[in-house]
Order: C-alpha cells, then structure tokens, then sequence
C-alpha cells in the first residue's frame, strides 16, 4: 500500500528560504518564518515533497506589483520550469503592471523574463554591478483596450513636458 503526505506549510516556507539562500545573491538571509511573515506571496513548483521553484509577488500599489526571488534548484534548470513558475505567477497577479530587477550577470533570469514578454525599462548601479529593471502588463490587463504599456521617453532637461490633452 503506497500512502502520501502532503508537504506541510512549515517544510514550503524552510525550502523557499533554503533556495534564496544557496542560489539568490540576497542582503539578508532568509528563514521560514520569514517567509511565512512577509509580504511576499510565493507561487512554488513541487516534485514530490521538494520544491524546486519559487517566485515571490509583492504588491507595492493598486496598479504595480514587484516580482522577486525567483529561484530555481540546481538539476531542475533549463526545462522549463522556471519560465512555467513565472507564467503561473503572471496569471495570478492582481495589478497591471509588473516588474523585476535583476543583476546584469544573471543572464539565465534575464533571458527568462525577456521570454515572456519583460521589456527593460531602466537600470542602475549598485555596489560594483548593474541592476535592470524589467517591466511588462499583466496577462488579464492586456485585455482590455484602455490598458497598454507604451514606450516613452523624457524630454532633454529646460524643455516643457507635453501636456496630456495633446
């Protein structure tokens, strides 16, 4: 007789955090309960009791939501699962609008986003490195025609900002 258990709660949030630990270049260190008290909603993958994929969404307002901490085990890279665990992510985010940063070396989550439709919208430095910042509509906004994600650019600086009745 084969009988399964569930993975609990508890052994979700000490996976999420021992991935983000081994693989993310974080400030601080994660734990469970951090995972567990923070803001952060986690959509993961499992394979058996493992997880082996997690994506963090934080709503920061009514219309923009940061996507972090995506992480993908070691042995589990480059089949997919990293791009299934960001369009599953996508599909249930609540604002029109997402984005990302991700450092210029991690070329592997770079490719990634670009793959499902992440355009860059800016970068910056930070301690030796760049960090982009990609940017995208949410699959459920895309369908409503007073909702796109046009390119823009700032006039040169002593110009007038066009008005919006333009």
């Amino acid at each position: 007789m084969n009988l399964y258990f569930g993975i609990s709660h508890g052994s979700i949030t000490e996976q999420i955090a021992e991935l983000l630990n081994a693989n993310n270049h974080l400030a601080l260190r994660r734990s469970g309960a951090d995972i567990t008290s923070s803001k952060i909603g986690y959509v993961v993958e499992t394979h058996g009791k493992h997880v082996i994929a997690a994506c963090g969404l934080e709503k920061q307002s009514f219309v923009l939501t940061e996507m972090k901490h995506l992480v993908v085990k070691e042995g589990w890279r480059k089949k997919g699962v990293g791009r299934f665990v960001v369009k599953r992510a996508l599909t249930i985010c609540e604002t029109p609008l997402v984005y990302a940063t991700v450092r210029e070396d991690n070329i592997s989550s770079l490719n990634l986003l670009s793959s499902v439709d992440f355009h860059k919208a800016g970068e910056y430095p930070a301690d030796g490195h760049r960090v982009f910042m990609l940017a995208r509509t949410t699959p459920k906004w895309q369908k409503s025609p007073d909702w796109k994600l046009t390119s823009f650019s700032v006039p040169p600086t002593g110009m007038p900002m066009p008005s919006l009745s333009e």
